[in-house]
């Protein structure tokens, strides 16, 4: 599943992250089985932030964290089964505020998407996308006091067999680049990475209980290190076995011919925006606070550097070498635009250094530092002569800077992203794989207010009458004359599926007006929805009391 929450204005996103999926590609050595929620959709759910004052009236939404469950399952062609059905697949037991379930190798579609619907709309869940391609479905539900919050749900998906008429396993890049400009982005799926290792040793480490000691030979940890995928993105501690592949009906890792090599096939993963953006910054030398007049001349890039720092790995966050890639190819051309016996940013930086250092002790240890805090961003800096006064003795200590620079960014952003649990549901036995499950607490410190609301929360609707509902728009909020308010079931999930009829809201008005014989007669509880069509999600609920007479 892919899951993103934004705030503030839009703006491009990672362009190398798109070369993530092509590299993807040439370095798999099998089929890519392509996450159920990318190739199924991109769905964005924007947190509007407010940035006026909230009056004293307004409705105000304060939360300090959201609780996301994200799980995915490669169902093998199977059915929910009676026993089990999909609460465990949903997380209902730690009550989270939004829940994003994916499937993958789906024989009826129908099947899960009516299973999941019938336990979490009796739960005061409300569904904010479906998706399904081929054989792979996403849903999306949230509760409902976090609906007027969320914005700007999108879908995109690409078709990549039989000429692009119908979906398959194999993979394209079918990114928005938008999608990167969100401030969380979770990805979770069968990605089909496996572990490169010989399979009777790893089955023997599986059934000692050592299966963590296998992470080394992961595929996607080892692609994440050498910065050929997932670059950015984080991932919870894995204490599970491997999710894949078993024989179906039981706890036994393949038996058939093919004889498969357990695998950690199924994952969830995330990405902060922030944090990249700040490791960006922390990694172009002289770009930072301070005097620009000094530091123009000393302005660097990661590209200056020895080749062991292109790809800077601090506990699983690894900088991209594609960062390198890039900036060596704008070095190339201006190279040929400028005198080629111009010295580097490096060197120059090093001569500089090494200049000052030549006039005393004291004053190489307090102004030779003080002009490498300046330059680097980092606080504490320890040189001695023979650091500047060889070049590659001065990389090195540079190198060393940038890994302690990525770290105390990863630091700063650990608590945005607090994995509460990391799991794989082994009681699921009727697939060659077991789902995975991810519990996230992601940081959401803002005050908010609905862009629509309805002026109350329960309105009355006599038999005989018109039903008149009213609302406010807040200024700026986008409206459509696509605007329309649906009257549903109280246990409804889809206004597109399950409304009873509907109203188009007039341009302009804070009013809308259904008729009498809309009434459904009897005296009955029901709702109404507001469903924007810019921010292609339903942003405001109320209920209506329908009164019936004799």
């Amino acid at each position: 599943a892919v899951v993103s929450t934004q705030s503030g204005h839009y703006g491009r996103g990672d362009k190398f992250l798109k070369v993530l999926f092509l590299r993807l590609v040439q370095k798999m050595n099998s089929t890519v089985v392509v996450l159920a929620i990318l190739v199924v959709g991109f769905c964005s759910l924007k947190y509007e932030r407010v940035k006026t004052r909230i009056s004293q009236s307004a409705v105000e939404y304060n939360a300090m964290s959201l609780t996301l469950h994200v799980s995915t399952f490669n169902t093998g062609d199977t059915i929910p089964t009676d026993g089990l059905g999909v609460a465990p697949f949903l997380g209902l037991e730690h009550d989270p505020d939004v829940i994003s379930a994916g499937f993958e190798e789906l024989g009826d579609t129908d099947a899960w998407e009516d299973a999941v619907d019938v336990v979490l709309s009796k739960r005061g869940y409300y569904r904010v996308k479906l998706e399904t391609m081929s054989i792979m479905q996403i849903v999306i539900f949230a509760k409902k006091k976090h609906l007027p919050f969320l914005s700007h749900i999108e879908t995109e998906y690409t078709k990549t067999g039989f000429g692009g008429t119908y979906g398959n396993k194999d993979f394209q890049d079918p990114l928005s680049a938008h999608l990167y400009d969100h401030d969380y982005l979770i990805w979770s799926g069968d990605l089909n990475y496996r572990i490169e290792h010989v399979n009777a040793q790893v089955r023997q480490s599986i059934a000692e209980g050592k299966h963590l000691d296998l992470l080394q030979y992961d595929q996607l940890r080892q692609e994440q290190l050498a910065g050929h995928a997932f670059i950015g993105f984080h991932e919870a501690a894995i204490t599970f076995p491997p999710t894949y592949k078993f024989d179906p009906g039981t706890d036994i890792y393949d038996t058939s011919e093919k004889n498969r090599t357990p695998s950690w096939c199924d994952r969830v993963l995330w990405r902060i925006k922030e944090e990249r953006e700040e490791i960006v910054r922390a990694l172009n030398w002289g770009s930072g606070d301070g005097d620009s007049d000094s530091l123009d001349s000393l302005s660097m890039s990661l590209s200056d550097l020895s080749d062991d720092a292109a790809g800077v790995e601090v506990d699983g966050l690894c900088v991209s070498k594609q960062t390198k890639k890039k900036t060596k190819k704008k070095k190339k051309k201006e190279e040929e635009e400028e005198d080629l016996s111009e010295e580097s940013s490096l060197e120059k930086l090093r001569r500089q250094t090494a200049s000052l250092m030549k006039k005393t002790a004291v004053y190489a240890s307090t102004t030779g530092s003080a002009i490498l805090r300046t330059a680097t961003g980092t606080a504490d800096i320890k040189i001695h002569r023979a650091d500047v006064a060889d070049p590659e003795r001065f990389k090195n200590l540079m190198s060393t800077l940038e890994r302690e620079k990525v770290s105390i960014v990863k630091e700063k952003y650990e608590s945005r992203v607090r994995p509460v649990y990391y799991k794989s549901l082994v009681e699921y036995k009727q697939s060659d794989h077991k789902p995975v499950v991810a519990l996230l607490e992601l940081g959401m410190n803002t005050n908010l207010e609905p862009s629509i609301a309805f002026t109350k929360e329960e309105f009355t609707w006599n038999s005989g009458d018109k039903l008149e509902l009213s609302f406010k728009i807040k200024q700026g909020a986008p409206t459509s004359s696509w605007d329309w308010i649906a009257l549903v079931q109280t246990n409804w999930t889809d206004t597109n599926k399950h409304y009873i009829t509907y109203q188009w809201v007039p341009s302009g008005k804070n009013t809308v007006k259904f008729p009498w014989d809309a009434h459904p007669g009897a005296t009955k509880t029901l709702q109404v929805v507001y469903c924007s069509s810019k921010m292609s999600a339903p942003v405001a609920i109320a209920d209506v009391t329908c009164i019936g007479f004799k």
